[in-house]
């Protein structure tokens, strides 16, 4: 056989082969797909929200001090403290509910005498603190003894607009 003949399908096959090896890397996985992002923006430094002023108590006697005083003088019945009911909605600071008389702390003189302007004769106001006797049972608190409470709440508080 001649040369020529032998080479020829060797030809073909290393053609056919290369062939192979190209289709072969061109199957090959997909490159994925490229996202572009822009870069980073300079801005001034996000800095957080001020968070809103809470009321601050004045320097004195706690509500829970006042209905601990209070329960010494005349029992106070059933003591609880209510503060979560009036704080949101309301502002105040501190709020025990007894049977006798509810005691409330405001953040200021006004805004106490706001509350008692809502219920004039049935509250006493000393200072940015307010003896309530606006519930049922309360209202059957003798006067002697809302007077006997609101001069240990003065003792307590000492000299207030």
């Amino acid at each position: 056989m001649p040369r020529a003949h032998c080479r020829a399908p060797r030809l073909a096959v290393v053609l056919a082969s290369a062939a192979a090896v190209l289709a072969l890397a061109a199957c090959g996985e997909e490159d994925p797909p490229r996202t572009v992002t822009a870069p980073p923006r300079a801005s001034a430094p996000a800095q957080p929200a001020p968070a809103p002023a809470e009321p601050t108590a004045a320097p004195g006697p706690t509500v829970q001090d006042i209905a601990a005083a209070l329960d010494a003088i005349h029992p106070t019945r059933h003591p609880r403290d209510n503060t979560g009911s009036c704080a949101g909605a309301a502002g105040c600071l501190g709020l025990i509910t007894t049977g006798t008389v509810s005691i409330y702390q405001w953040p200021s003189v006004t805004a106490a005498s706001r509350f008692v302007g809502e219920g004039a004769g049935t509250a006493d106001r000393i200072g940015p603190y307010v003896l309530s006797y606006r519930g049922t049972e309360q209202h059957a608190t003798p006067p002697q003894v809302r007077r006997a409470y609101a001069d240990k709440v003065r003792q307590m508080v000492g000299p207030v607009p």
